[in-house]
């Protein structure tokens, strides 16, 4: 009797899993997935926004020293000493124009820039070994600002990219400038739009 007993207990921890088990960890695993595959995805693209704040931070690091030694603005990314730095950026980052008002060289300050001056991409694409940018990174729709009258004294630059996976080229190149982070001379970091 004894033995019996045993055998059958030998013979039901040999036996596996079902079916049904089976499906029930694959449905949980799925279940898994349908949630966590987006708020991972969310998470990087959160990630990919630092590239962003630090490209404007360098501007405002470069602006604070022109200011100090002309006493105003310029939207020279090159006199400031900002310059794209890694492969693959997803932000662009800059000025959208070459005029500053009221800018003036009478105290020593360099000319107003060229266009190959005033963003981080047309810098990058007039350097003899460009980094490898993955996205083709428009400036459409982006306003900067550059004041360096007296009584003024202000700029504002914008950071501008799309920090997802969607693919940069035609036809979803217009989402490239919807992620979209602004900074001014007194240091106020703003999200202007979102394009997540």
């Amino acid at each position: 009797m004894k033995t019996k007993c045993r055998t059958s207990i030998k013979n039901r921890s040999k036996r596996g899993f079902s079916l049904v088990e089976l499906m029930v960890v694959v449905a949980i695993i799925g279940i898994l997935a349908v949630i966590g595959i987006p708020q991972y995805q969310k998470f990087m693209s959160k990630a990919r926004q630092a590239e962003a704040k630090t490209h404007l931070n360098a501007i405002f690091q470069g602006e604070s020293s022109f200011f100090t030694e002309y006493n105003q603005y310029t939207p020279s990314l090159k006199v400031i000493g900002v310059g794209a730095v890694g492969q693959q950026l997803r932000y662009n980052a800059g000025f959208t124009a070459v005029t500053c008002t009221a800018y003036t060289t009478a105290n020593g300050a360099p000319p107003l820039p060229v266009t190959a001056e005033i963003d981080l991409i047309a810098i990058d694409t007039a350097e003899a070994t460009p980094a490898t940018w993955a996205y083709t990174i428009a400036n459409t729709g982006v306003t900067t600002a550059c004041d360096s009258t007296s009584t003024v004294r202000a700029y504002s630059a914008w950071a501008w990219g799309n920090p997802t996976n969607v693919n940069g080229a035609a036809p979803n190149n217009a989402n490239n400038n919807l992620d979209r982070f602004s900074i001014n001379q007194t240091r106020l970091l703003t999200q202007q739009s979102i394009g997540m």
